[in-house]
């Protein structure tokens, strides 16, 4: 009896490495189309932002002290535009 116990254990090990390697299958397959996906859609929004109306300055960062890389010697936009706005207002603050 004990040989038939061992034979029965034999099967339902190779019955469970079956269905594990059939999920691995499975979730490469799901993994792959995922992946699919994912680059479609960078193209979609490459496109459209491509042909976004906006002007560049629209398309920065809302919080230019987050992105900048100040660069020696040169002046940055937020910098330019927070210059050019006081400088609008400021007969109105005197």
């Amino acid at each position: 009896m004990p040989r038939i116990e061992q034979m029965c254990k034999s099967l339902l090990i190779q019955d469970k490495h079956g269905k594990a390697q059939q999920e691995v299958e499975k979730m490469r397959k799901q993994m792959e189309k995922l992946k699919r996906k994912h680059a479609m859609e960078l193209v979609t929004m490459k496109h459209f932002l491509a042909d976004s109306r906006l002007p560049e300055s629209a398309l920065e960062p809302l919080y230019h002290h987050e992105s900048e890389i100040v660069e020696e010697g040169k002046a940055t936009t937020a910098t330019d535009d927070d210059q050019s706005w006081r400088a609008a207002f400021r007969p109105s603050y005197q």
